[in-house]
């Protein structure tokens, strides 16, 4: 096997693969904050919303 005359990684290629090898686990990252951001905002609201009942039903109780 003879080896290519033009290096493929050079000054001018690195930018370009770094780029585009590391824009995947870029984008997962980036996809996998917004999921436990969104998961965390979920269980935040459905506390809330106990919380927010539990109030409720105890004034409820009190009324005639």
């Amino acid at each position: 096997m003879r080896y290519p005359l033009v290096p493929l990684v050079n000054d001018l290629t690195f930018p370009l693969l770094f780029f585009w090898f590391c824009l995947p686990f870029g984008l997962l990252l980036i996809l996998l904050i917004i999921w436990l951001h969104l998961l965390l905002k979920e269980g935040n609201v459905i506390d809330w919303i106990r919380a927010q009942e539990s109030i409720l039903g105890s004034e409820r109780a009190f009324l005639p």
